[in-house]
């Protein structure tokens, strides 16, 4: 089986780490990273709104301080364009 393993920066600095097993079974390995590309920005979005209830403020889309997710599947990341 396939495993999701993410990092979460905040200033460069690692606030939050995460690693499963993928429940899903996936045909292909373009498939697996989607599921884990997809797990990743679920993730992204949840901590954006955590911080915005903390108080920090967050920006909105359009602004200068976006969210950057970096993966090692070419496939995926060009379909996410």
């Amino acid at each position: 089986g396939s495993q999701i393993k993410t990092i979460h920066l905040l200033n460069k600095t690692p606030i939050e780490w995460f690693s499963k097993r993928q429940n899903a079974v996936e045909t292909a390995t373009y498939g697996s990273e989607f599921v884990a590309a997809r797990t990743a920005v679920d993730q992204i979005i949840e901590l954006r709104h955590t911080l915005r209830y903390l108080g920090i403020p967050i920006a909105t889309v359009g602004d200068s301080s976006a969210s950057y997710m970096f993966g090692d599947n070419l496939s995926v990341v060009n379909s996410s364009i």
